[in-house]
């Protein structure tokens, strides 16, 4: 039998779960962020004019930053919930933080050979 103290996974499954009655600590690690994606095929993109992919552009942009400033929003009001039913919410700290995240570059080189272009365009897109 496994006893968990501590869980991390996206707050609404955490508290839709009711992970919180078996693993009463949960880390806010900083290391996921649920996107919102807009897709299209490129086929289809080259069919628009100019200034409609422009238009598109930018109408992503702030779609992205709406998405942004409504997850951080959410979640806070989650954080509370799950505060509220005693759980004990431990925040890296940013030394912790950097420490981490040196240490996952390994294992994101490690599964990207060949990628790596890809990976630090991913990467340089979420600052």
């Amino acid at each position: 039998m496994v006893m968990w103290k501590g869980l991390k996974i996206p707050f609404p499954g955490y508290l839709s779960n009711r992970f919180y009655e078996v693993a009463p600590y949960y880390l806010l690690s900083g290391h996921v962020f649920s996107p919102g994606i807009i897709m299209m095929s490129e086929r289809k993109w080259n069919t628009l004019s100019k200034e409609d992919q422009n238009l598109l552009r930018e109408a992503g942009k702030m779609a992205s930053e709406w998405n942004k400033k409504e997850i951080v929003s959410v979640e806070e009001k989650l954080k509370k919930e799950m505060v509220d039913k005693g759980v004990t919410v431990i925040p890296l700290t940013q030394n912790e933080e950097d420490e981490a995240r040196k240490d996952e570059e390994i294992v994101r080189v490690s599964f990207t050979p060949g990628l790596e272009r890809w990976l630090y365009k991913i990467i340089d897109i979420q600052k």
